[in-house]
């Protein structure tokens, strides 16, 4: 009986360090604090649109994860000029384009896209690994914003903004650093 009580307890701290070691919170980055240019030139019914602003990221902290949340770095992203007010959730992105049945949205991306962490948790990888939801991308929404209709890079977006009565003419940004997590 006392072998089989100090199996049970045995076995149990060794499944509360493991869930401990599990959940501790990631080391912190080498690079912590960037600045990212960028410029999005599109053209709606003949007129030219300019969108152009510097995202701002930094990294908060790591959090250690629980029972119910993962261990992750936290990061914050801002707009330089914060100009990104015109996005209808409330968020970093731009709106392009609104009708009845859809909202087009531009968003010049994520401090965890642009800090080169992408295990920070941003889920939406594409088939060659791209964070697509992190990234820069452009967000096809039904009128009510739920569900998403469609998440595409915005260096493959040419066509998609096509159908939608939006040339693309120009984007330049400035890409991710090669960031390193103590690993």
């Amino acid at each position: 009986m006392i072998i089989i009580a100090i199996v049970i307890i045995g076995f149990l701290i060794i499944v509360i360090v493991g869930v401990y070691w599990q959940n501790r919170a990631p080391l912190e980055p080498e690079i912590t604090y960037g600045e990212f240019p960028f410029r999005f030139e599109y053209e709606i019914d003949g007129e030219r649109f300019v969108i152009e602003d510097t995202i701002i990221a930094e990294f908060e902290r790591s959090v250690r994860g629980d029972m119910t949340t993962q261990a992750a770095r936290r990061w914050q992203t801002t707009l330089m000029n914060n100009e990104g007010d015109n996005d209808p959730l409330g968020g970093s992105g731009f709106l392009l384009r609104e009708k009845e049945d859809i909202t087009i949205i531009f968003n010049p991306g994520f401090a965890t896209y642009f800090m080169g962490d992408i295990d920070a948790g941003i889920r939406g990888r594409s088939e060659n690994n791209n964070d697509v939801r992190s990234g820069p991308n452009i967000t096809v929404r039904n009128p009510n914003f739920t569900p998403i209709l469609t998440t595409i890079r915005v260096e493959d977006a040419h066509e998609l903004l096509a159908e939608h009565g939006i040339i693309l003419i120009s984007w330049e940004y400035t890409p991710p650093v090669e960031n390193s997590f103590g690993d």
